[in-house]
């Protein structure tokens, strides 16, 4: 199971740029698993943490 949580409340997510910065981190978390990561804290753009990864057996 892969588990990802992201909170769109901040500014990063505003005016327009929610599914970008979306489908950024998603990239982001994509990139990390396939590095061999199975869980790690999302940063916006703004570098705040907005979520996770979980990739579970």
């Amino acid at each position: 199971m892969l588990r990802v949580e992201i909170e769109t409340d901040n500014a990063a997510f505003q005016n327009g740029q929610a599914a970008e910065e979306a489908a950024r981190l998603l990239r982001e978390a994509a990139d990390r698993i396939a590095d061999g990561a199975t869980i790690g804290g999302l940063r916006d753009h703004n570098g705040n943490n907005v979520g996770q990864f979980m990739l579970l057996d």
